[in-house]
């Protein structure tokens, strides 16, 4: 429809935009409609589709309702255990392919996954995490990305829009507090219990992180930059 601009920057924003749609047919459908009804695309409009899928608020009626899908989603999962082993992913950057044993190793250490009453004898912890993972597989909530040569799934990862969801709504919780880049304050958080730093300087945080039980910083070599002003010896709760 209309007159479509090429030009390379416009090119690029489109390729971001496609990029957040991370394999959902849903997403895709959204945002081809959307761009669709506009005369030009050019950079600027790209730009303004990206803010709109990001933001439920305001969205047109096709957006609204992939919001509403990625919402279901999540609310369809049957336990509060499923659903925060899915927030969890956001614990890690946009485009990390999450390594399967390191993130099962993980939820177990934070106490995420336990075993039920009704579960059979011989069923561990272990077990209950990796059936979680494959049942957010499974509903392609979660992506696989990689996997073994006997079948088993090594790398994973949520698409573009769930992760935008689902960081709303783990923040929303105070279940992970997330600081991505230089410019983030971090002085208004004064009860923080899992921490995730993205490019992130450690000189900005919060002094109050006695509540701290978890932390976690990308790119890892960031960790040993930022040493001198993470103090450790105030983390009491730290266990992961």
């Amino acid at each position: 429809k209309g007159k479509y601009s090429v030009a390379d920057a416009t090119e690029l924003k489109a390729s971001a935009l496609l990029e957040k749609c991370g394999g959902l047919p849903l997403a895709l459908e959204s945002k081809a409609k959307f761009l669709k009804s506009e005369e030009d695309l050019t950079k600027s409009k790209c730009e303004d589709a990206c803010r709109k899928l990001c933001a439920p608020e305001g969205c047109d009626d096709t957006l609204g309702r992939m919001h509403g899908v990625l919402a279901s989603s999540y609310e369809s999962l049957c336990t509060l255990v499923l659903q925060q082993c899915l927030l969890y992913f956001c614990m890690f950057p946009r485009g990390h392919r999450v390594r399967r044993n390191p993130l099962i190793r993980r939820w177990l250490a934070e106490g995420l996954v336990h075993v039920q009453p009704g579960d059979a004898v011989s069923t561990t912890p272990q077990d209950i995490a990796i059936e979680n993972l494959e049942t957010l597989i499974d509903r392609s909530i979660i992506q696989s990305m990689e996997v073994s040569t006997c079948g088993n799934v090594k790398r994973c990862q949520p698409p573009g829009m769930m992760l935008e969801y689902i960081v709303r709504k783990s923040m929303s919780q105070n279940f992970i507090t997330l600081l991505c880049g230089e410019s983030e304050t971090a002085e208004e958080w004064d009860y923080v219990r899992r921490l995730s730093l993205h490019d992130y300087c450690a000189a900005k945080l919060p002094k109050g992180l006695s509540h701290l039980r978890t932390l976690a910083v990308f790119p890892a070599g960031d960790a040993a930059k930022n040493e001198p002003t993470l103090d450790f010896a105030k983390y009491d709760l730290l266990r992961v």
